[in-house]
């Protein structure tokens, strides 16, 4: 894999090969560039992110395309947030949990049946309409509970008691006229006197009286219920508005029909209505089947093979649900305790615990091993703990994915050695067959890299970016070794005396031999053979006394001191660190006087600050983990024991 990147940030231009499939390693210094090819990858911010002062145009590649295209995942500080205090579940189940491939598939074909269905109730939409009408005008709200009947205060119920009671004949009339027809004739029969017609005066007959009668004893209310639903009782019953007892008894009956198929209709739709709500939380398990009665049957012919489908996919969908559960909670087990061992193995007290529930986690706490109370500790964690909990998460989730390209800058923070090299072999491990690049301005990486024995090794380098332009420089084993032992074949290489006194100064950092420090001290400093002599005569010694017992210490040949030697100073020869040190006895020199903050900078590198030059003795001091000490407390009790026996 080719990684191409001009003009972005600090990266004025940059070319770097990495092994396909293997683990890549790129050491560099804070500042030269390597967040920088992490965010260029990502594209991240082109515009913000273009290197200042440069016309040309950012280009960024991988293999001569839009990195876009690839599948990169990577791991920096922020990673912290997403794994241990994660927005969602979603990335701590893909740890810790398998997809089940079956369980998938039929949930697929589930949501699918779902959309459908959504579709076709959909589509009688007006049908449903038309039916909830009816049963709402003429049936009431509810039927009765126990039996399913229509409850006597439903109108239908009230009109079909009244016309039994009443004439059939009367009711037909009624039903044969217009509305304002039967109102005048109601209106009319309350003016009734001395059995003359209130609008024309004329004699009614006994007959037309007896009539009129009978029409005043029919509810009009119930019978302008009749009349305004007058279409829909059409479109349900393919037939007009009923007219005698017998067919006002067979609509209530219809409507009743109506009602009971709603409810199975109802239970159908509500239920489709819940699953298709993205934001809710659905257990499947919770769900039942929907029993089809034959008033469903009749009035929704249409949706008994999608309620059929629906119960069988259903069926199967909890069936491999529980299957699925009960296969995932020995997977659960199975991978906290992995992951749980890792982290023991970082020696940090806590452990993963997490439930689900259908297919999702529902709790994920981190617990401290001594925690009863079993309360989640995140917050507790020190940032080194953060930093490698998620990190091991990290892996772990990329263990299961396809990518292209893992990136990984700074993995580990806040670590010692012990803890690094067991991070390093994880990364060896889990991401096997895996193209993926640490990089990190700690050379410890580097070094694991070169000395491992695994085969999943790729390219090792060290990045120098000077003014933008970035070189890759091969690592390899012999560029590892003893510092010291760097300093001696640096001094026995060398033809420039300074630059012998520089290397033999470091050497001597810290050690038990003052006269030899001072002497390379005062060398180093710029010095006259009179300062010198001065400092060699106070010391109650001599100069070759001194070049001698160096020279046999290290198997070199140093001369005595001469200050023509300041004249004879050959800097094209000398390291970053050996100009460092010239630099910094610049004001002695009459040349350009370093800077404070770069004396403080000279001065670190040249008392060699990060090198443990000092350290207590391991006879009389404990240097180890806790797990270990434990273990020790335990085969001492252990051998003590086995000696009183």
């Amino acid at each position: 894999m080719h990684i191409k990147i001009e003009t972005y940030r600090n990266i004025k231009k940059l070319d770097m090969d990495l092994v396909d499939d293997k683990i890549n390693f790129v050491f560099g210094l804070s500042g030269t560039g390597k967040s920088s090819i992490n965010k260029a990858i990502h594209k991240e911010d082109l515009e913000f992110n273009k290197m200042i002062g440069v016309n040309s145009d950012t280009k960024i590649l991988i293999d001569g395309k839009d990195p876009s295209i690839y599948n990169i995942e990577q791991f920096d500080f922020s990673c912290e947030n997403k794994y241990i205090f994660p927005t969602s579940n979603d990335s701590i189940f893909d740890i810790l949990i398998d997809d089940d491939n079956e369980y998938q598939q039929i949930q697929i074909d589930f949501d699918t049946l779902i959309i459908n269905i959504k579709d076709e109730i959909e589509r009688i939409n007006d049908l449903v309409g038309c039916y909830k009408k009816l049963a709402k005008e003429l049936g009431g709200t509810k039927l009765k509970t126990s039996t399913y009947e229509l409850k006597a205060t439903a109108k239908i119920n009230k009109l079909t008691i009244d016309i039994s009671k009443k004439s059939n004949s009367a009711f037909a009339y009624l039903q044969s006229n217009t509305d304002e027809k039967n109102q005048w004739l109601l209106d009319g029969i309350d003016l009734i006197e001395n059995e003359e017609c209130p609008f024309c005066d004329k004699k009614l007959s006994k007959t037309k009286q007896r009539k009129l009668n009978r029409i005043k004893e029919v509810d009009n209310k119930s019978f302008k219920v009749l009349r305004l639903n007058e279409a829909d009782i059409n479109a349900v019953t393919s037939s007009p508005i009923p007219t005698t007892t017998s067919g006002i008894k067979n609509l209530s009956n219809t409507i009743r029909d109506i009602m009971v198929a709603l409810l199975v209709f109802d239970e159908f739709s509500n239920a489709i209505a819940r699953l298709s709500n993205q934001n809710e939380d659905l257990i499947h398990s919770k769900l039942t089947k929907i029993k089809i009665n034959k008033e469903f049957n009749n009035y929704f012919p249409m949706l008994v093979p999608y309620v059929n489908e629906y119960n069988k996919k259903l069926n199967m969908l909890i069936n491999e649900a529980y299957k699925a559960r009960k296969k995932t909670n020995k997977l659960l087990s199975k991978k906290t305790k992995k992951i749980n061992n890792l982290i023991n193995q970082c020696n940090i007290p806590y452990k993963i615990q997490a439930k689900y529930s259908k297919s999702e986690i529902t709790e994920y706490k981190l617990v401290h091993h001594n925690d009863i109370e079993e309360k989640d500790r995140k917050e507790s964690l020190s940032d080194g703990e953060k930093n490698t909990i998620s990190f091991i998460l990290f892996l772990l989730d990329c263990e299961k994915k396809e990518t292209d390209l893992i990136f990984i800058d700074d993995p580990i923070s806040a670590m010692d050695h012990y803890r690094r090299s067991i991070l390093t072999e994880y990364i060896f491990n889990i991401l096997k067959n895996k193209t993926v690049v640490v990089m990190s301005h700690d050379s410890v990486f580097a070094k694991y890299a070169v000395n491992s024995r695994h085969n999943n090794v790729g390219v090792i380098k060290y990045l120098k970016n000077e003014n933008g332009i970035v070189d890759l420089i091969d690592i390899e084993k012999k560029d590892f070794n003893k510092f010291d032992d760097f300093l001696v074949e640096r001094i026995k290489k060398s033809d420039d005396y300074y630059q012998q006194i520089i290397n033999l100064r470091m050497l001597y950092e810290g050690r038990n031999a003052s006269i030899i420090y001072s002497y390379l001290s005062c060398i180093l400093h710029i010095t006259t053979s009179e300062e010198l002599h001065r400092l060699i005569d106070e010391k109650n010694t001599d100069e070759n006394t001194i070049v001698k017992r160096i020279n046999e210490n290290h198997k070199i040949n140093l001369k005595t001191f001469e200050e023509s030697i300041y004249d004879q100073i050959d800097i094209d020869n000398y390291s970053v660190l050996e100009k460092a040190v010239l630099l910094r006895e610049a004001n002695k020199m009459n040349l350009t006087k370093v800077k404070s903050k770069e004396r403080a900078e000279i001065n670190y590198m040249l008392h060699l600050n990060d090198r443990l030059v000092v350290c207590l003795n391991p006879h009389e001091y404990e240097f180890c983990s806790d797990n270990l000490r434990e273990a020790l407390e335990r085969f001492s009790n252990e051998f003590a024991n086995r000696i009183t026996n």
